[in-house]
């Protein structure tokens, strides 16, 4: 199972492996802190990437390509066809279609790469993008 462990800025953006099989198994000496290991790994990559590589979770080949083939015709929808589930207006819950250019999608770590890079600070200039929502 994958552990929690610091990284060199070189590895930073790689995106986190995260095995989640202490939670589906059967097997009396998978301990709390196994699961709790996993848990804080997941956690750590959904707040640092806002995704992560799953792997253990016990879904066959055949159950990702059917899922992968919903998304698939979802995503090949006309857009009008989309916003009639459109993603309800605040922050919670968060489920439904969101349209072109209706989300900011920058971050703290986007402005502080900006500083980094010599680009100066880029802050004022992203909060002056209104969000639709």
């Amino acid at each position: 199972m994958a552990q929690p462990s610091p990284r060199t800025d070189s590895e930073a953006r790689s995106i986190l492996t995260v095995d989640v099989s202490p939670f589906f198994s059967q097997d009396p000496t998978i301990s709390t802190s196994q699961r709790l290991a996993s848990a804080k790994l997941l956690v750590e990559a959904l707040h640092s990437f806002g995704f992560a590589k799953v792997i253990g979770h016990g879904l066959g080949t055949h159950e990702i390509s059917e899922a992968l083939g919903w998304v698939q015709k979802i995503f090949n929808l006309p857009y009008d066809e989309k916003m009639k589930a459109p993603h309800p207006p605040g922050p919670m819950p968060h489920r439904g279609y969101s349209g072109i250019g209706e989300e900011k999608v920058y971050s703290q770590e986007d402005i502080e790469a900006h500083v980094r890079n010599g680009k100066g600070d880029i802050s004022r200039e992203l909060r002056k993008i209104s969000d639709f929502k």
